[in-house]
């Protein structure tokens, strides 16, 4: 909290909050004034308004502190959310660890981490990717304008387990926020670049 006080009072920041909302809620309790410093708020969570009868998915980022993200809903700060899970489209195989195994930098010391996500994803399951809704959240930073975007409502729920959901349909209750919900065509390729893969020759 401390470290993130003292960034914003050196700059306007676009926050990009890929767990639970607790730090954001903590520098907006204990300083509020710094709230005008945060241009916006990119959240991983937040689920279409399902129909009636269907259940919730668990929303892992929504369920672990509801109480922090209502604090910042309540607020005037202007919320971006990129769905967690496959919702995007946009997901990574092995074959992709491998093309990121291949560079040098920083990115070598996450993909012995990324190949164990990839096996719990895949394991004992047809599936053969697993979903990067974290770096969904950085290309719609990185890239405003190329990941399907929309308008919509957020609601925050708590009950029967807490579930953020978001509605583009005229009169949804809830606040405000943009609905970054479908990855485009070249999102993959562009997130790979931005980690440091060249495009092949």
């Amino acid at each position: 909290t401390e470290l993130f006080s003292e960034a914003l009072g050196e700059s306007r920041l676009t926050v990009l909050s890929l767990g639970p909302a607790t730090t954001l809620a903590s520098v907006r309790l204990r300083k509020p004034e710094l709230a005008a410093q945060i241009e916006r708020v990119v959240f991983v969570g937040g689920q279409p308004r399902p129909a009636e009868g269907t259940p919730l998915r668990l929303d892992a980022n929504v369920s672990a502190d509801p109480a922090s993200l209502k604090v910042v809903l309540d607020s005037d700060v202007a919320v971006t959310l990129v769905p967690a899970g496959e919702t995007t489209g946009v997901a990574f195989d092995a074959r992709d660890l491998d093309v990121l195994d291949a560079h040098q930098g920083p990115i070598a010391l996450i993909t012995p981490g990324a190949r164990a996500w990839l096996q719990a994803a895949t394991n004992g399951t047809t599936k053969t990717t697993f979903p990067v809704p974290g770096l969904v959240a950085v290309d719609v930073a990185a890239h405003p304008g190329e990941v399907r975007c929309e308008v919509a409502m957020a609601s925050l729920e708590t009950t029967p387990t807490p579930a953020l959901l978001v509605s583009s349909t005229p009169g949804a209750p809830g606040r405000r926020v943009t609905w970054c919900h479908t990855g485009d065509p070249g999102a993959k390729g562009r997130i790979l670049r931005d980690l440091g893969v060249r495009p092949e020759p």
